[in-house]
């Protein structure tokens, strides 16, 4: 069940913010009350601004932001995780880009979405979003609370072509609350690149 996508959803879709509490629901797979829910404490926090009596607009993105990132290590993220993992075949462990994450039906998240991007990081943990455990099957992952792969639900509304990584905002998440140095230069770098014109303008 995909639970509280809508940040994912306003990276790509920032415009969306606008939209009928019905549309939202419906693409993000929200329920309705829940969404009348977050709308109204996002105006009581004063990060919603009306442009005319139908039109609105998201204010004060980057505290915004930061509210979300720590609600997302502390409650979300961990809610999320379907279990941790080592990978039966080594070899395609140390070859992990060349597995095709398409036809997994999921996403790279954290260190791999990082190295992937970046180019900066080398991953050491690998991270998949997916909407189902069959990945635990095709890659013959054996269950290790050690392990080095972790699967996590993917809690958003996937439309389209599957891209090899989770949104850009989950990934600079991801890697921030990992408090790991490395991880979070590799997140400044996302966010300098990909996020920071969307946030720090109102």
């Amino acid at each position: 069940m995909r639970r509280r996508g809508l940040a994912p959803r306003r990276e790509r879709e920032p415009e969306a913010i606008g939209r009928t509490y019905r549309q939202l629901a419906e693409e993000t797979a929200i329920g309705l009350g829940n969404i009348t829910y977050i709308m109204e404490g996002l105006k009581e926090a004063g990060f919603i601004l009306p442009l005319d009596k139908r039109k609105v607009t998201l204010k004060n993105k980057k505290a915004l932001l930061e509210r979300w990132l720590a609600g997302y290590r502390e409650t979300l993220k961990p809610d999320l995780l379907r279990g941790t993992f080592r990978m039966w075949n080594t070899t395609q462990r140390d070859n992990w880009r060349d597995i095709d994450i398409k036809v997994l039906n999921a996403q790279w998240g954290g260190e791999a979405a990082g190295e992937i991007m970046t180019e900066y990081l080398q991953a050491e943990k690998l991270t998949l979003y997916t909407d189902t455990l069959q990945v635990v099957t095709t890659l013959s992952l054996i269950p290790n609370e050690d392990g080095d792969v972790q699967l996590y639900e993917r809690f958003w509304h996937q439309t389209g072509d599957i891209q090899a990584t989770a949104p850009s905002l989950l990934i600079y998440a991801d890697l921030l609350v990992t408090d790991d140095p490395r991880c979070i230069e590799t997140a400044n770098l996302i966010y300098e690149k990909h996020l920071k014109v969307q946030i720090e303008t109102d």
